[in-house]
Parts: structure tokens; C-alpha cells; sequence
């Protein structure tokens, strides 16, 4: 059956329809021709020529034309002032930059500021109450300094507890007493108290030693002392 009769009976299969001809030839419009030139078996010089698709060495990129619109200054700000986005933009600038906000962004930082200050205080605070707690809770014994008050009668000053022996501890007050009585005008003198002694101290209570400031010679006496 030839392609007349198949073309009647409705068996007849196009293969290269409209659709599938243009394709073809829009495929074929986009291959390259390639001429290579060779010398056969008899010593002829012959060229064959065989169309296919360019590779990336074969195709040469050329730079965009950058188009110039020539606007000056002025025709730049209203046309940029006539754009769909620049009342929200000029919104979005005042708001950023506006007096008011910078004045709440100011305080805003300054309470942020100020809450990490209070952070590391309360912080500090409650490092030192936990070390001091720490030390204060074996420390059997108490060195009190005490100096003279206004009417010359002597007070407790300063209490420091301590985990060293009473013996270690007199040793330390005796060092202690020299450099004091140099330099403490109303220094009167160190008492060396075991913790529960000192908590009883208005009922019975007694110091375990007692070291008095060490006597400076006036300058009187210190004459005196050299004339003799």
C-alpha cells in the first residue's frame, strides 16, 4: 500500500507535521556550520562541512548597552517623588529619623543601659554575700580592731572571723599593732575573741588576747632621752 492509499484509509502517519517541521528548522537555524578541510587517500584536498550546536568556546558574549537616561538632578527627585513607593518611604524616613523617635531610642538604649548596670550589681552583691557566708562559716575565731571614738572610749571597729588558731592569730595582731599605731591616729588597740566568746560578749563573755597600741615617745621625750 503506497502513501496515496494510506492517506485515504486514515493509516497514513505525518511525521513532520507544521508544528514538528518549524521546530526542525528552528533547531536547525541555531546549529553552526563547520568546515574542515582534509587530504584524502589519494593525496586530494577535500572539505566537509557538518552543521552542529555551538559549545561555549564557539559563542562570543557582548557587553549590554547601558542605557543613559540624561535626567538631571531635578527630573530625578520628581521622578522618584511621582513613584508608587515614596510616600511610604518618606513615612518609613520620618519615623526612623524623626526627633521623637530618636528621643525614645535614646531612652530606650539608656534603660537598657542601665538594667545590665543593676544586673551586674545584683550579680556582685550576691557573689560577695556567698563568699562571705562561705568564710564566716568555719571560722571559729575573731580578730576585732578598735579604735577610739569621740569621747575617747574605745569601740569595736572592725570584726574579721578567721579559720587560723589563736596562737596564729596573736602572731598576726602583733604585726598588725606596730603598723597601726603608726598609722591610725585613734588606733587603741586588738582584741582576739573564739566566735562563740564574742556572741556573749555583754554576758561573760571574755577575749582570749588583748594587745594594746604601742606607745610613740613625744618629742620631749625623746630629748630628754638623749640629754640623760
Amino acid at each position: 500500500m503506497n502513501k496515496t492509499d494510506q492517506q485515504k484509509n486514515n493509516t497514513y502517519i505525518d511525521y513532520w507535521t507544521k508544528t514538528g517541521k518549524s521546530s526542525k528548522e528552528a533547531n536547525q537555524s541555531i546549529k553552526i556550520a563547520k568546515t574542515v578541510t582534509y587530504t584524502d587517500k589519494s593525496g586530494t584536498k577535500r572539505t566537509r562541512t557538518t552543521f552542529q550546536h555551538p559549545i561555549l568556546k564557539d559563542i562570543t558574549f557582548s557587553k549590554p548597552h547601558i542605557r543613559n537616561s540624561g535626567l538631571t538632578e531635578e527630573e530625578k527627585k520628581e521622578r522618584f517623588n511621582k513613584a508608587p513607593f515614596s510616600d511610604y518611604h518618606d513615612k518609613l524616613i520620618n519615623s526612623t529619623y524623626s526627633r521623637e523617635n530618636r528621643i525614645a531610642k535614646q531612652q530606650m538604649l539608656k534603660a537598657i543601659h542601665d538594667e545590665k548596670i543593676q544586673s551586674i550589681m545584683f550579680k556582685k552583691a550576691t557573689h560577695k554575700l556567698a563568699v562571705t557566708k562561705y568564710n564566716q562559716g568555719d571560722c571559729p575565731n575573731l580578730l576585732v580592731v578598735k579604735l577610739y571614738d569621740s569621747n575617747n572610749l574605745p569601740y569595736d571597729f572592725s570584726s574579721t572571723p578567721s579559720r587560723l588558731s589563736l596562737e596564729e592569730l596573736r602572731k598576726k595582731a602583733e604585726t598588725m599593732n606596730l603598723e597601726f599605731s603608726k598609722s591610725i591616729r585613734n588606733y587603741a588597740g586588738i582584741e582576739i575573741w573564739e566566735k562563740s566568746e564574742y556572741m556573749k560578749k555583754y554576758n561573760g563573755g571574755n577575749y582570749r588576747f588583748c594587745i594594746f597600741r604601742e606607745k610613740q615617745d613625744t618629742k620631749s621625750e625623746k630629748e630628754t632621752k638623749l640629754a640623760a
